[in-house]
């Protein structure tokens, strides 16, 4: 088996191998109508079922519902749209017996009360769109990130999206492809608008793991909240950054997006479903130098992560962490790990609002974590415990009520590749995108 680095080296020879798309003459996004960038490339999205849940309560009388956005082609018959919308089998009631003859094939097939419904472009003059699309497959993608590959045999995408190989640069200037009118419609697709925004980097306390853009304007556009999950934000040559997942009006208007360039985690599983060979599969767009950065994250992406709580006997509070990672290669991908956290819980028993917690100690803007034994791969602490129980929980003493606690901790872990695996990296003091994982303070919580 090849492993990660091998793999990617590969890639990369092979992809400076592909042809260019026809459409990448232009110079600078500027060059492309709206119409051009969209036609037959944005699809319009409806996911129509059964629930389990709705509104955060459990769906007993098994009401339908139907959830629109958007989705986007990187391959001839390759989509990405967004996850939480089309949902998994964890989300959807399972569909009802088929009878007898059809019991050995549900039991392998598990079938959902889920239909998905994709609608593109035929005509923007007369504008008219094509015959819906019903026959999706959804490849589910990797923890961490939210976004879903959808393959639909019978679309033929001439010339898809292409994924973006560069990092996104807080404070530069891209581009969100969204819709004039009501994203919720189908008909949305009729008039298609390129938006600029700005990158404004990931705000954890408030956003999780999605990336904030700011819109530089208020009008010309409408922004959901319905129907605007999925549209892409593209970078100056046209590729894919990242797409988006919710649109909010907190502090200001902002689309919170998902990165989803091949360095990002769960990406590249969505990549290597990519027809090998067919238009849309990947060009290096930046420089030799900036794509040798990339390998940094792109290894990275390619590893399984875990994390592990052990809690204390006695007061069944966090007690150790254990952070480990599986990948197929001989020597270990990865001997050192960064570790940031952050405590959440109730400071104000009047609002019982979830706040970040400042613990006030160095390590919670990172500690260093080194290998156990190279077999195991496995980093472990005990000293997010400690802090929480030295500093965190003794601040919250002086609210003088039960009811201030903490309640969990978020991780963020940024891999470092060994030098010795990838020489090009000794020089390269940048971080990768962390991966994020929260972890309950007390056991059961």
């Amino acid at each position: 088996m090849l492993s990660p680095v091998l793999l990617l080296r590969v890639l990369l020879f092979g992809i400076c191998l592909l042809p260019p798309l026809r459409w990448a003459a232009a110079q600078d996004i500027s060059d492309i109508t709206p119409e051009g960038l969209s036609y037959r490339r944005l699809f319009h999205i409806e996911v129509h079922g059964t629930p389990i849940v709705i509104d955060g309560q459990p769906n007993l009388d098994k009401k339908k519902r139907t959830y629109v956005g958007k989705a986007f082609a990187i391959g001839r018959d390759f989509l990405v749209g967004p996850g939480h919308l089309v949902g998994n089998s964890e989300d959807w009631l399972a569909e009802s017996s088929r009878g007898p003859e059809y019991m050995e094939l549900d039991r392998v097939i598990r079938p959902i009360d889920r239909t998905i419904t994709l609608f593109q472009v035929e005509t923007y003059q007369p504008f008219q769109l094509a015959n819906e699309e019903t026959e999706v497959l959804v490849a589910r993608s990797a923890d961490g990130i939210n976004a879903v590959g959808l393959t639909a045999p019978n679309v033929d995408v001439v010339e898809p999206f292409r994924l973006s190989l560069c990092d996104i640069v807080k404070g530069e200037r891209y581009t969100a492809l969204l819709t004039k009118d009501d994203p919720s419609q189908r008909t949305s697709l009729r008039q298609p608008v390129t938006i600029p925004v700005i990158a404004r980097g990931y705000d954890p306390s408030q956003f999780g793991n999605l990336y904030v853009f700011e819109p530089e304007t208020e009008t010309g556009y409408s922004s959901g909240p319905d129907g605007v999950q999925g549209s892409p934000v593209l970078d100056k040559a046209g590729d894919v950054v990242a797409m988006v997942s919710v649109a909010t009006d907190i502090n200001g208007k902002k689309l919170l997006a998902t990165p989803i360039s091949p360095q990002f985690p769960g990406a590249s599983s969505l990549m290597a479903r990519i027809p090998r060979g067919s238009p849309g599969h990947g060009a290096v767009q930046c420089s030799l130098g900036q794509t040798v950065r990339q390998i940094y994250d792109r290894v990275a992406a390619q590893i399984n992560w875990n994390v592990e709580v052990k809690y204390s006997k006695q007061d069944k509070k966090l007690d150790t962490i254990s952070v480990s990672y599986d990948d197929p290669s001989e020597q270990p991908t990865v001997k050192e790990i960064k570790v940031k956290f952050r405590f959440y819980g109730v400071i104000d028993p009047a609002t019982m609002r979830l706040e970040g917690i400042d613990s006030g100690s160095p390590l919670e803007k990172g500690m260093t974590l080194t290998l156990t034994t190279d077999e195991v791969r496995t980093f472990r602490s005990d000293k997010i415990g400690g802090v929480g129980r030295e500093l965190v929980e003794k601040r919250l003493e002086e609210c003088g009520n039960a009811a201030c606690a903490v309640r969990s901790v978020t991780l963020q872990i940024i891999p470092k590749i060994d030098a010795t695996v990838w020489p090009e990296l000794r020089q390269d003091s940048r971080e990768p995108t962390p991966i994020i994982r929260n972890i309950d303070w007390v056991e059961g919580l």
